[in-house]
């Protein structure tokens, strides 16, 4: 049966952010749900005088496993100031490491984890209609040049704006349409 794992990224349990995984967990029998704000994945940022010599959170291999065993994964953040928060980049930058997501050759690098796919569901209190558009980066950097780049192929990426203005019914819709796509 295939694996999926829900990457969340949002310092407030109560946040839309995690109601979103809560549905997309309800609708997979093997899905599970990392929170990275849990201290249990806490990683410090990265700091080495070379890269040779980068330490290696005791964590990190526990969540490297947790990939690869992964069919899909779902990253669900908020966007804050055009961009993933910090700690979302820090789990991709520790997690996603050369020798497991890619490795280098003499002429190039080569994706290691092909056979996953990836969805991205964002939230943010700007236009959703202005953040898929404008913000165009965000997408390609997360659909090109960590997910392509790792072999993974993205699947959907979602933006859902203006998300805290939003009252139950609206979010009730929301959720509904992410039932149907997750």
């Amino acid at each position: 049966m295939k694996k999926t794992l829900i990457i969340t990224a949002h310092p407030s349990s109560e946040s839309f952010t995690h109601q979103i995984a809560t549905t997309i967990s309800a609708q997979n029998k093997n899905a599970e749900i990392i929170d990275l704000y849990d201290e249990k994945w806490a990683m410090n940022f990265l700091k080495f005088e070379s890269p040779n010599e980068m330490p290696e959170p005791p964590v990190k291999k526990v969540l490297q496993e947790k990939v690869a065993a992964a069919h899909e994964l779902i990253f669900i953040f908020p966007i804050w100031n055009g961009a993933e928060p910090a700690i979302l980049k820090n789990f991709y930058d520790q997690v996603f490491s050369a020798k497991f997501a890619f490795e280098y050759s003499k002429k190039s690098a080569r994706g290691l984890l092909h056979r996953k796919t990836a969805q991205f569901f964002c939230t943010c209190d700007g236009s959703g209609v202005f953040y898929r558009w404008k913000i165009c980066p965000l997408r390609a950097t997360w659909q090109f040049f960590r997910m392509r780049f790792c072999g993974i192929q993205t699947r959907h990426f979602f933006v859902f704006g203006k998300t805290r203005k939003r009252n139950k019914n609206d979010r009730a819709k929301i959720l509904q349409k992410i039932k149907k796509t997750a």
